[in-house]
């Protein structure tokens, strides 16, 4: 990826999100939570283009691999959608597979849930909350998916609060770990299929914060709600 488009492409991310990247401030990271790509079931592996339209899936993955190096007593969550009926493997489950082969000693936590964003951080806050209260999380996707995936983390936060109550402690990651900051060396993306990926995220963040983002999992929409966001 060019770092021309890197910088643009924050530019327009800092209109919804802080994202932050300075040394001091990750000095300490004790939770890394980061959302699976969807997985090709007969390849056994994350691709990296679907249906014509970027997903960087083994980028995702290998990005998160690299970052361990640096925060290699931090707890991995990985989460994803749950095993299709004759699917061999779960997204997290395939994950972890690949993980563990580089990285044995990690401490990973992986959590199933339905297949969107809102709904992996929702499954966290249920399965694992522990991991996530009181802790200095970290976020770890791709570069187009950060500012979405934050912006879910409060809507997932506001559902919360007012269907179960607070969860005290709980705020959104102070720290967003790219995937591609950790791959210098990547090869660019295919243009067409990574423009196309940015305009759906674009679009999916101005859906979100006009309450017309349409979740598939409840079939309904989303509407704002205060700083966060609810169903």
């Amino acid at each position: 990826m060019s770092r021309i488009l890197q910088k643009k492409y924050f530019v327009y991310c800092a209109n919804f999100v802080i994202v932050f990247f300075k040394e001091d401030f990750l000095e300490r990271v004790d939770t890394v939570v980061a959302p699976c790509p969807a997985i090709d079931d007969n390849r056994r592996s994350f691709p990296e283009i679907v249906d014509g339209i970027y997903l960087g899936g083994e980028a995702r993955l290998e990005g998160l691999m690299r970052w361990y190096n640096r925060y290699p007593r931090a707890v991995y969550v990985l989460v994803g959608a749950k095993k299709r009926p004759g699917q061999r493997l779960a997204e997290a489950e395939l994950a972890r597979e690949v993980f563990c082969r580089r990285h044995r000693r990690a401490q990973i936590v992986v959590v199933h849930t339905h297949p969107c964003t809102l709904h992996n951080w929702l499954g966290i806050f249920a399965q694992q909350p522990q991991l996530v209260r009181g802790k200095h999380v970290a976020l770890s996707t791709n570069l187009y998916h950060g500012p979405r995936a934050l912006a879910l983390w409060e809507n997932a936060l506001s559902m919360w609060q007012i269907v179960v109550g607070k969860l005290p402690g709980v705020f959104t990651p102070s720290a967003f770990l790219p995937s591609e900051e950790m791959l210098p060396g990547y090869p660019q993306p295919a243009r067409r299929p990574y423009l196309r990926r940015r305009r759906l995220e674009r679009q999916g963040l101005e859906a979100l914060h006009a309450g017309k983002y349409y979740d598939g999992c409840t079939g309904r929409n989303v509407v704002s709600v205060g700083r966060g966001l609810a169903v």
